[in-house]
C-alpha cells in the first residue's frame, strides 16, 4: 500500500498524469524486452495487453546466482504527456518441480516479496523500479535490439492513412487527413517511405535505427506539388498484418504531428 502511494504522489508530481480505469493501452508500447546494455545479465521482459502487463524480472541474486521474479497483475496507473501507460503491481518470487521430471501442480509456489513499477521516460528508454524483499531499486532500461526490420516491411507496400495534427502559431490547431498508398525501402543505414496520396507523392529520406520492436526514421521529405520540410518517424512497428507509426513534420512554419498506418496490399 505504501509503494502505492508513493506512486501516486510520483505521478502527481512529475509529467505523469493519473490514469482512469484502463483508457490507454497505447497499443501493447511496453510488449518488448529491456535492459542496460552497460549492465549486462539483468533485464525485464513486458508483454502488456490492454491496461494489464506480465513483467518477468531476471536479476542476479544476493548469491550471484540468476534469480527470476514475477509480476503477472501490473495495471496502468498513470500516463505520461504522450499517453504512455506507467504500470505497476506486486512481484512473486516462485518455486516448483523439477524441469526434468513429472510436473506436479501441487508443488508450484508463489511468494509475494514486494513491488514493481514501469514508467516510460521516453519511446525507447523506461525506469523500472522495484522493492523486493526490503530492498529498493529504481534503475533505467532500453528496448533489447536483436534483428533490424529490413525484412518486415511487405514488398507489395500498404494502404494506408496519416491523421495529423496541425499548429501554426497561436492558431487553432486543425486536423489533417489523407490516404494513400505506402512503400518502404530499409537499408541497414538509410530508409525511405513513399507515400502516393491523391494529388501527389511525397518521399521522405534519412538514417534509420532500430529499438527493440520499434524502428526509427528522421531526416528530410519532398513531395510533388511542391510540399517540403523534415520529419521524424517514431514507434514505427511492423506486423504479418500491417505496420503503424507515429509522424511528425515541418511545413514552412506549420507542424504536424500525429500517427499513420496501413494495411497489406
Amino acid at each position: 500500500m505504501k509503494f502505492r502511494k508513493t506512486l501516486a504522489a510520483i505521478a502527481a508530481a512529475s509529467s505523469l498524469t493519473l490514469a482512469a480505469g484502463a483508457q490507454a493501452n497505447a497499443g501493447g508500447f511496453l510488449t518488448d524486452l529491456w535492459w542496460n546494455p552497460a549492465e549486462s545479465g539483468w533485464g525485464a521482459n513486458i508483454v502488456q495487453q490492454e491496461d494489464m502487463s506480465f513483467v518477468t524480472l531476471f536479476l542476479y541474486g544476493p548469491n550471484g546466482e540468476p534469480t527470476w521474479y514475477v509480476a503477472p497483475e501490473t495495471r496502468t496507473f498513470a500516463l505520461t504527456a504522450d499517453g504512455l501507460p506507467a504500470i505497476s503491481g506486486p512481484i512473486y518470487k516462485t518455486r516448483g518441480p523439477w524441469f526434468g521430471g513429472p510436473f506436479n501442480p501441487t508443488q508450484v509456489q508463489a511468494t509475494r516479496v514486494g513491488e514493481v513499477s514501469v514508467e516510460p521516460l521516453n519511446s525507447r528508454t523506461v525506469r523500472i523500479s522495484y522493492r523486493i524483499d526490503g530492498v529498493t531499486v529504481t534503475r533505467d532500461a532500453t528496448r533489447q535490439t536483436w534483428r533490424v526490420a529490413r525484412e518486415a516491411f511487405a514488398s507489395n507496400g500498404y494502404s494506408g492513412a496519416m491523421s495529423l495534427l496541425e499548429r501554426v502559431g497561436t492558431n487553432t490547431p486543425r486536423v489533417v487527413q489523407t490516404t494513400g498508398r505506402f512503400a518502404f525501402e530499409v537499408g541497414a543505414t538509410q530508409a525511405t517511405i513513399r507515400f502516393d496520396e491523391a494529388t501527389a507523392t511525397c518521399t521522405y529520406t534519412g538514417p534509420v535505427t532500430q529499438s527493440g520492436k520499434f524502428t526509427y526514421v528522421a531526416g528530410a521529405y519532398s513531395c510533388t506539388d511542391g510540399r517540403a520540410g523534415t520529419f521524424s518517424v517514431t514507434d514505427l512497428e511492423t506486423t504479418q498484418h500491417g505496420f503503424s507509426g507515429r509522424l511528425s513534420q515541418t511545413l514552412g512554419p506549420a507542424t504536424l504531428t500525429g500517427t499513420f498506418g496501413g494495411t497489406r496490399r
